[in-house]
């Protein structure tokens, strides 16, 4: 792998991290207040339920995928052995 590779490589890299700085995975599934003091309080009783919940999708979303999936194209001339 030459010097040009590796600038390619950090210019996709650096496509990757500002693309994933803006998936918030574990906000969209968190519960509401209102929901998780129902859970917990049936919990504490010994009769734990998993709430229904209704998560909402950010459209933002599958543009990120989208540009995931480029990066992960421009990366595949990296995976050919004969590419070198």
């Amino acid at each position: 792998m030459d010097k040009k590779d590796l600038e390619q490589l950090n210019i996709i890299d650096n496509q990757i991290v500002d693309v994933a700085k803006n998936i918030k995975v574990l906000t969209r599934l968190s519960w509401s207040s209102k929901i998780r003091q129902h859970f917990l309080s049936d919990w504490r009783k010994g009769n734990p339920k998993l709430p229904h919940v209704e998560y909402s999708v950010d459209e933002n979303l599958f543009d990120a995928i989208s540009a995931l999936k480029k990066a992960s194209n421009q990366l595949k001339v990296f995976d050919n052995p004969l590419s070198t």
